[in-house]
């Protein structure tokens, strides 16, 4: 192994040999209190939730009833395991055009 800059290697350990210190300037410089937007919350063990949005307020059964929960198969089409696959059929005709000049 080759050491690259900052780094050292003694006894087959890997170590920072330098690249600068942290100082207490730097350290201001970083955010320490996260902020909540809207609809996040943060909680004493900084645990960063939603809690709600989508612009419409929370979804209700109501609104889940409305929307299309199972796909169905049209002409030609089959559906196994979510994977929708064309089942051949169809029927296209070639038309054949000759002129003579």
């Amino acid at each position: 192994m080759t050491a690259g800059d900052n780094i050292s290697i003694v006894h087959n350990v890997i170590s920072s040999s330098g690249g600068g210190d942290v100082t207490q300037a730097d350290l201001k410089t970083k955010q320490d209190v996260l902020t909540a937007g809207t609809n996040i919350t943060i909680d004493a063990n900084n645990v960063i939730s939603s809690t709600g949005g989508g612009g419409g307020g929370d979804v209700t059964q109501t609104d889940l009833d409305t929307k299309q929960d199972v796909l169905t198969a049209g002409t030609g089409i089959e559906i196994k395991n979510n994977v929708i696959s064309s089942t051949g059929g169809g029927s296209s005709t070639i038309h054949r055009v000759s002129c003579c000049w």
